[in-house]
């Protein structure tokens, strides 16, 4: 019995030492995570009050929430939504849900599984650290994560004029959240081989959560109870103010835990649950060049995303006839939606926007995978054969291009499909395959913003994720949130002509030229640096 007691008290052995290093390492990652969340509470709070500023707009948003199954099944069942509060967390917070829970999942992997794929958990291992003490600090350096977002956002919300009871209990459904979705990433990273997959099955957890949830809220059945989405929700902030079903996913989270760890400590280091589907051999005839390989390896990633994009863009197309039934009834949906055009098709316009906001957050992913990709090492060994630098970026930038005209073709398709069902008749969709070509350009001037990053240094891909959360927010919030036009002209989605205008504007040609340049200049970039 003290041999297992000091066995068990030795597999967590380091686990402090590794904490504070994460803390010190990665810390300030996890403080810029917390002031981004944090600022788009503020946006969100300022959007909410300039849109819903009278009691008529309020009534007006509160009849239209409770009767539409469109706003059930995107943003969920509210509560008081007769007042600012209420409204804010049914449009803005809902997805502050969705984003803690994605930050999580990737910080978990990162420092779970993906440093165990790259060989940095073996260096690691090879000094007296326990096998549990890896994901157990990393577990442990998510929890003051959650706690200090749950404070941060709650005392933002306090401090623009929301109820302070109600503040705290929405802070504590992202506290929830969060540390639910690490609990999932640490487990996962137990069972999978690869970052990606644990990281993908994740996301996966997220959805299956986000549509039962959808579809608990739009048929009032048992399904909203089974996500954990639907049991943060229920803690009902500013109305009825409960904490008990919140506090069930930290419960649930703690039996995660628990298993991840058991697991942690009984697996060999590298090994997972789920074994590797056996491959061929030998390498076939097509996978002699960098094209291929690249493409080779893309493809799952690309497959995936493509697929979702289509499905979403056909449930947003599908709802169409509701949101023109829902905007003749609510004054305040018709003036968010004003800056995207006349009736429903500003409604077609947003969907548009919103989903090359991922096509393009797809395509800039398959660059970044790239950086990994030399910081890990792989691209030194790659460029050590008869592969020159040239081929390698240019087999990067190729993916990408493919990868983002592919989302377009299918955001298109989707929408216009959908749309057309509901018309009776084929005109929508090469009017909403124009629209989405359209933004094209766009696309390409941040995946060339990307490859001039990476070109620099691997790091740099950072700031064009920046850069590029910035242009969403001036696409979805600019004109609600009043931001100066010169301003929103920094972003090459605004040069982009709204649905169903589907003419190509005069500013396209220049924005497809700079994309050009920049990619150029990271062929040139890329070719004289060191590789790190």
């Amino acid at each position: 019995m003290i041999e297992v007691k000091a066995r068990r008290r030795g597999n967590f052995v380091g686990t402090g030492r590794l904490y504070n290093f994460l803390m010190r390492s990665d810390g300030r990652t996890l403080g810029l995570w917390v002031v981004s969340v944090a600022l788009v509470a503020v946006l969100g709070t300022l959007g909410v009050r300039s849109l819903y500023s009278t009691p008529e707009q309020l009534a007006a948003y509160q009849q239209t929430s409770r009767t539409s199954a469109v706003v059930k099944a995107i943003n969920g069942v509210g509560y008081a939504l007769d007042t600012s509060a209420g409204i804010f967390v049914l449009e803005v917070g809902k997805y502050l849900f969705l984003g803690v829970a994605l930050l999580n999942m990737v910080w978990v992997v990162r420092h779970t599984r993906a440093s165990e794929e790259v060989g940095r958990l073996e260096l690691v291992r090879a000094g007296h650290v326990g096998p549990v003490a890896p994901p157990a600090a990393a577990g442990l350096t998510a929890l003051p994560f959650d706690l200090a977002l749950a404070t941060v956002v709650g005392l933002v919300l306090v401090a623009s004029g929301f109820p302070v009871m109600g503040s705290a209990v929405y802070g504590f459904e992202l506290f929830a959240i969060g540390v639910f979705f690490a609990a999932v990433a640490m487990l996962l990273s137990q069972l999978f081989l690869s970052a990606r997959s644990a990281f993908g099955w994740g996301v996966a957890v997220l959805a299956t959560s986000f549509l039962l949830r959808a579809a608990g809220d739009v048929s009032g059945g048992l399904a909203a109870k089974l996500s954990p989405l639907g049991w943060v929700q229920a803690g009902a902030a500013y109305g009825q103010n409960t904490l008990l079903q919140p506090a069930l996913p930290v419960a649930v989270a703690a039996g995660g835990v628990t298993i991840a760890l058991c697991i942690a400590g009984r697996r060999d280091l590298g090994a997972g649950i789920v074994s590797r589907m056996s491959g061929s051999p030998q390498a076939s005839v097509h996978m002699k060049g960098p094209l291929t390989l690249t493409f080779s390896l893309q493809r799952p990633f690309m497959i995936a995303w493509v697929c979702a994009l289509l499905l979403v863009s056909l449930g947003f197309g599908s709802v169409g006839r509701e949101v023109d039934e829902a905007l003749g009834s609510s004054r305040s949906g018709t003036d968010f939606l004003s800056s995207f055009g006349p009736g429903v098709d500003a409604y077609f316009a947003m969907a548009t926007l919103m989903l090359v906001f991922g096509a393009s957050g797809f395509a800039l992913a398959i660059v970044a995978r790239a950086a990994r990709d030399e910081s890990n090492g792989v691209v030194e060994l790659l460029l050590s054969t008869t592969i020159g630098r040239t081929q390698w970026m240019v087999s990067t930038i190729v993916v990408a291009v493919t990868a983002a005209v592919s989302a377009h073709v299918a955001i298109g398709l989707g929408l216009g499909i959908s749309r057309a069902l509901i018309v009776g008749h084929p005109g929508p969709i090469s009017g909403l395959l124009a629209a989405s070509f359209q933004y094209l350009p766009a696309t390409a001037a941040i995946v060339a913003a990307g490859i001039l990053a990476y070109a620099r240094a691997p790091g740099w891909v950072a700031a064009v994720w920046l850069l590029f959360s910035v242009c969403i927010v001036f696409g979805l919030m600019g004109q609600p949130l009043k931001i100066p036009q010169w301003l929103l002209d920094i972003s090459p989605f605004e040069h982009v002509h709204k649905y169903p205008d589907v003419s190509m504007p005069a500013a396209l040609a220049p924005i497809m030229l700079i994309a050009i340049m920049l990619a150029s200049l990271g062929l040139d970039c890329f070719s004289r640096r060191d590789i790190t």
